[in-house]
This record gives structure tokens, sequence and C-alpha cells, in this order.
């Protein structure tokens, strides 16, 4: 009788080992679902903050009475913040393309300018990865900077 109790009380290691990999695999599970959530708030954020950078450039552009502007440099992974040439990088995995709707010719770099009276070149900024994109675009007449939903 003593040995019936003792037999009926716990769990067998057969069933602690189906239970551990049942846990494991769950939360492997929502740690794959979580990190494309990570990269995909990451991408969204970093497009916030070229928006709000932008537009303090053409803030500085029209108070300073000089032209302003963002390029993309050929030697690096980032873009560049003209006319001081302060070089801003992004995280690892977010690329940037810059497609302005005219040239300027005063800069080197092909990008976004703003001009001492709002006004800007205009033209799109694409902020990617390889799960999704996000676009700014800025207006060539008013120089207003809008972020575009994907």
């Amino acid at each position: 009788m003593l040995t019936e109790r003792r037999a009926s009380r716990g769990f067998t290691l057969l069933e602690l080992l189906v239970v551990l990999f049942l846990v494991s695999l769950m939360v492997g599970v929502a740690a794959t679902r979580f990190s494309a959530g990570s990269e995909s708030a990451e991408l969204k954020a970093e497009a916030r903050k070229l928006v709000a950078l932008l537009r303090q450039t053409r803030a500085k552009a029209v108070s300073e009475s000089i032209s302003c502007g963002v390029a993309i440099p050929s030697d690096t992974v980032g873009y560049l913040l003209l006319p001081d040439a302060r070089d801003v990088q992004l995280p690892e995995g977010i690329h940037l393309v810059i497609e302005p709707l005219t040239e300027d010719l005063s800069f080197a770099q092909p990008g976004i300018f703003f001009y001492p009276d709002g006004s800007s070149n205009g033209g799109t900024l694409t902020l990617s990865t390889e799960n999704g994109s996000w676009q700014l675009g800025v207006n060539w007449l008013t120089g207003e900077v809008a972020l575009v939903e994907p």
C-alpha cells in the first residue's frame, strides 16, 4: 500500500521532458515573432527620427539664411547633414535611398536640400529593411516633410 502511494505522486521523467520540450518550442516561436516586430519598430522609429531631422534642417536653413540638406556619401552607411558635413550612421540592416526631384549644383552629393526661403529641391527618401520600408516625401515648393505609411 505504501508503494502505491509513492508511485501516484509526482511526474515521470518522460512527462517532464515533454513539458520542457513544449515550453522551449513556444519560447522559440515567441522570440522569432518578437524579433521581427522589434525590427519593424526600429525602422519606424528611424523614419520618425529622419522626419524630425529634416524639419530641423529646414528650420536651420530659414533661420540662418543658408542652404542646408541631407545627402548620402558613397563611402558610408548613413547620411550627411550639410553644410556642416555631420555624419549620421543608420542602424545595421537599415538602408536609405534618396531620390531628389532636381539636382542642386551647389553641393557635390545628390540629396534633399532646403533653401533660405523655406522651399526645397523636393524628392523622396526611402528607409528599408528586408521586412519592409517607410517613405518620406519632401514638397519642393513648401519644403514640408511628410511620412508616408507603408
